[in-house]
């Protein structure tokens, strides 16, 4: 399923070119209170099955829109955290020490590598098509396509092999970065550069583990109209 979150704050399905309500469906069936949150609605589609299966069914009995009608909002506004690994594509590596004299990540173990995680604030969470206001300290202001696997079963102490169990979905995130002026020879600024409002945005909508098969095989890109101006795949990670 493709859920997504729109207009006054609703939960929805997109099928195709149509958007699905969920919500109402879930609070007739005793998943939701009214006045919920996507992070609740995460939680419940993810933990309870007969949740998951009630939305399955609003999309086949419930009546739709069109998708074109609907203002799709992030999906998800208020994140516990926002975790993320800096420079985490090789290509990316190679642009950083080219661009900013980086260090070499090459050789780095994985507990080594828990260093060069940080941490992006919900306050700088936009959606789909939100404008991005550049700080006026800065005249370079980049941006990377990041996959973000969002999380709906609590987990501490999990391994590499049982991870996946916890991801709810995946969707897109923007991770806009200041690169000057304190990006060159400092360290510890990263929640800083990268934590600006609309600094993160995320969407269109949040597709679910069971759609995709190998999150480590997809294909990113970036297009300016209708031209595919970059592309790469996860496995380059």
């Amino acid at each position: 399923m493709k859920i997504c979150h729109y207009d006054e704050g609703l939960a929805g399905a997109v099928v195709g070119e149509k958007l699905f309500p969920i919500g109402d469906a879930l609070i007739q069936a005793g998943h939701l209170k009214p006045g919920h949150s996507m992070l609740e609605v995460i939680e419940r589609l993810a933990n309870e099955p007969a949740a998951m299966k009630c939305a399955r069914f609003a999309l086949q009995s419930g009546s739709a829109l069109p998708l074109a009608q609907a203002r799709l909002l992030a999906p998800i506004l208020n994140p516990p955290a926002i975790w993320a690994a800096a420079a985490n594509y090789k290509a990316h590596q190679a642009e950083m020490r080219e661009k900013m004299g980086s260090s070499d990540r090459a050789n780095l173990s994985k507990d080594e590598l828990m260093a060069e995680f940080f941490l992006k604030p919900a306050s700088s969470i936009i959606g789909p098509g939100g404008p991005v206001i550049l700080p006026r300290v800065s005249r370079d202001v980049d941006f990377e396509c990041e996959l973000c696997a969002v999380i709906g079963k609590t987990a501490r102490h999990v391994g590499e092999d049982r991870a996946l169990e916890h991801v709810f979905g995946y969707t897109i995130c923007w991770d806009f970065s200041q690169r000057d002026p304190w990006g060159r020879g400092r360290q510890n600024t990263r929640n800083i550069r990268k934590g600006f409002d609309t600094f993160t945005g995320l969407g269109p909508w949040i597709v679910t583990s069971d759609e995709i098969d190998d999150p480590q095989n997809l294909a990113r890109g970036r297009r300016d109209g209708v031209d595919l101006r970059s592309t790469s795949r996860t496995r380059t990670q």
